[in-house]
Parts: C-alpha cells; structure tokens; sequence
C-alpha cells in the first residue's frame, strides 16, 4: 500500500459512503447484538435479555439495519406462536476479528485516556463560562474565547416559529351492511 493508499481508500466519495457504515457499525448497540449473535442463532427475547440496557425498540431497529446491510439474517418459521430467529451472515462474522481488535486497543489504552481526560478537565472547568474560575491566560484560548466582532451581526435575527393549524382529519364514512 502507497504511503496515501489509506486516503484515497478514506475519501473516495467523499467518504459519504465510509462514514455511513461506520455510523452503523460503530453505534451504540450494532457491535453488542453482532458479538450476541456471535454465540450462535437467538431468538428476539433472548437477546434482548443478554443485552443489559438495549429497549426492544432499539434492539429492533438495530436487527432492521443489520439485516438491511447484509450482517444478519432473520428466519421467521410458520409456527403457533410465530418464531423468528436471528444469526449472522458471513459478513456479519467477518466483522467478530475487526471489532475484537478495536475492544482490545480500548482496553489497552484505557489507563491512558482515562489519565487524559483527568487532566483536560481541570482545563476546561476554568473556561470562562464553564461554571468554574475565569482563565488565567493573557487571551483567548480557542474560538469559544473570542468574543463577538462589533456591529451588526452576519446571521439574520431568528424569526419566531409559527403554527400552521391542520384542518381536522374527515371521519371515514361509515360501511353500509346488506341486510
């Protein structure tokens, strides 16, 4: 791979494309159902109870989009009462290594981050308007320091919102029987 191959890789469209699966796969549950299903098929209520947190609404839209991309498959059997049961595709086990890689950066890596974050926020409690002391540099630190240029402002004044009444919805007319 070039030097810039990786960019170019990033930044193909744009990285519309990249960025929207990213957002899929990265999301708060996507890589906790994939690691579930990991263990092998399951049926919507034993995940849902394996994944501590998860409404059934998000565990819902999250299998939707999954299935959607290509990651799970959803069998329903025509049962009394109905069945339905979720597993990965090979695509959605090719991606077990990749977020198993990704956990174990975090977790090698969390006495750092956590060291960081310590350290920023007594940074950040000092801002000016942050509810803490007033900074002590000589000036503005970043963008959010820098008070408003003089004179009339770039945007237009908000204007206030209005309501648009919606005329009542008509009632469906009632079916007429044969008697």
């Amino acid at each position: 791979m070039s030097e810039y191959e990786h960019t170019c890789l990033i930044r193909g469209d744009g990285g519309a494309t990249l960025r929207a699966i990213l957002d899929q796969i990265c999301n708060k549950w996507t890589l906790l159902v994939v690691a579930t299903l990991d263990q092998g098929r399951l049926r919507f209520t034993d995940l849902h109870q394996q994944i501590p947190g998860i409404s059934q609404r998000m565990l819902t839209l999250t299998l939707r989009n999954l299935e959607r991309d290509g990651l799970v498959q959803r069998e329903a059997y025509a049962e009394v009462p109905p069945r339905v049961e979720y597993s990965l595709t090979a695509v959605g086990e090719s991606l077990i290594p990749p977020a198993l890689a990704l956990a174990g950066w975090a977790i090698q890596h969390v006495p750092h981050i956590e060291a960081s974050r310590a350290a920023f926020q007594p940074r950040t409690n000092n801002r000016p308007g942050a509810g803490g002391t007033p900074a002590t540099s000589s000036g503005p630190r970043d963008v959010a320091d820098v008070p408003p240029a003089p004179g009339p402002s770039a945007t237009p004044a908000a204007k206030p919102a209005t309501r648009v009444a919606k005329p009542p919805a008509a009632k469906p007319a009632a079916a007429k029987t044969r008697v």
